[in-house]
């Protein structure tokens, strides 16, 4: 997901110096067969923050 909204333009790369933070957690099961849930959080930083 993140190569693809890399190349959709979302971000100039995908390297830690434009994606400072990468967390993925399991939701609750949407309890229907073959349907999945998938939520992107995205918050822009606006300014420089200390590694």
């Amino acid at each position: 997901m993140v190569d693809g909204l890399t190349d959709a333009g979302l971000w100039a790369d995908d390297d830690y110096q434009h994606l400072r933070r990468r967390t993925y957690t399991m939701g609750p099961p949407t309890r229907k067969t073959g349907l999945w849930r998938v939520s992107i959080h995205i918050t822009p930083i606006t300014r420089e923050e200390p590694s």
